[in-house]
């Protein structure tokens, strides 16, 4: 990736809107998907589906769609990973599209999802992009534990006071927010300029988890848009990338990979050690309570040592990175493989 920090000057208004769906053995449910993008009210969209190596019926679901509706398009490639099919999906859109979103193979829309997130765009011309937030759905579509998944969206913090902050609610999502936590997922809630995937270059495939990764190289170029509304149903059932047991380790790397990367402005770099020592204060006093409390010795040890690791990582001042063996064991990747 180049260090070059890149402004990305767009045109306030999205006269036009590349979608791209990445599916990889989602026959069950990318019907569903791709009918809640037929069903937009702003319909100048395009749709590329890049179905990613699937060993199932995707494909014969996406090409139903494409047959029908010309705004579809179908890509086969061999399987190579989420992030690898999303960048050939962006790459299908070439220039013609003013603004990008990346959809699940699993998720939905409400109808007026893309209106709510172009309108916000064109509102805020200062702004990379806008998203909005979701509620979970079952197998069968049916909203789950609700307003549950919208509070989390709702609920960003910032640590770069040196404290962890409530965001006001009419507030941006900014790095400032997401250097805290990943709370813009999943990436259908979010509508970013043409401009800004080519000056990131995309998702980068080494991250793997892909998401929270693309969204804090993004927003050191500038904020996003929030929107408090619901425009997306975000899929839980038991083949989701997002409950695989790996996925903290993978997470915790792409927070070391922001604190090491070079495209950070001196006050990025400062506000990524406020916001991890933010946060490790509030472990501390976690552990503290919980070794006044608890009943037994074994548990006082346990929190005794909680404790003490939160307080060497608050002198340490940023994230130690896994050992290379832990990371690819995490990430699923072959021997020979670099993370």
């Amino acid at each position: 990736m180049s260090a070059t920090r890149v402004d990305v000057p767009e045109p306030a208004h999205v006269r036009s809107v590349g979608i791209v769906v990445a599916a990889f053995n989602a026959a069950p449910f990318i019907a569903a998907t791709l009918a809640s993008i037929e069903a937009q009210t702003f319909a100048a969209w395009r749709c590329v589906v890049v179905d990613d190596g699937s060993s199932d019926d995707t494909a014969g679901s996406a090409r139903a769609f494409a047959e029908r509706d010309s705004r579809f398009e179908l890509i086969v490639t061999t399987n190579g990973g989420h992030c690898r099919a999303r960048n050939i999906g962006i790459g299908a859109h070439g220039s013609d599209v003013d603004a990008i979103t990346v959809m699940d193979a699993d998720d939905v829309w409400t109808a007026d999802a893309l209106e709510i997130l172009v309108e916000r765009i064109a509102a805020r011309p200062d702004c990379i992009g806008a998203h909005g937030l979701g509620e979970f759905i079952d197998a069968k579509g049916v909203e789950i534990a609700g307003g549950e998944f919208a509070a989390y969206g709702r609920a960003r913090r910032s640590g770069a006071s040196g404290r962890l902050r409530e965001w006001p609610i009419d507030a941006d999502t900014s790095f400032e927010t997401l250097v805290s936590a990943s709370t813009v997922f999943p990436p259908g809630l979010v509508l970013m300029r043409r401009g800004v995937y080519d000056a990131i270059g995309g998702y980068d495939p080494r991250s793997v988890e892909g998401d929270w990764d693309l969204l804090l190289r993004a927003t050191r170029l500038g904020p996003l848009a929030f929107i408090d509304r619901v425009i997306i149903g975000y899929r839980r059932h038991g083949e989701n990338f997002g409950a695989r047991r790996e996925i903290p380790r993978l997470v915790y790397l792409t927070l070391v990979r922001a604190h090491e990367s070079p495209l950070n402005s001196p006050q990025q770099r400062q506000t990524l050690r406020a916001s991890w020592r933010a946060a490790q204060i509030e472990a501390m006093q976690r552990h503290r309570a919980a070794l006044a409390t608890a009943p037994s010795l074994s548990g006082r040890v346990v929190a005794a040592l909680r404790l003490a690791v939160a307080g060497a990582r608050y002198l340490r001042g940023r994230p130690r990175r896994p050992l290379r063996s832990q990371i690819r064991r995490a990430a699923g990747l072959r021997a020979d493989s670099e993370p």
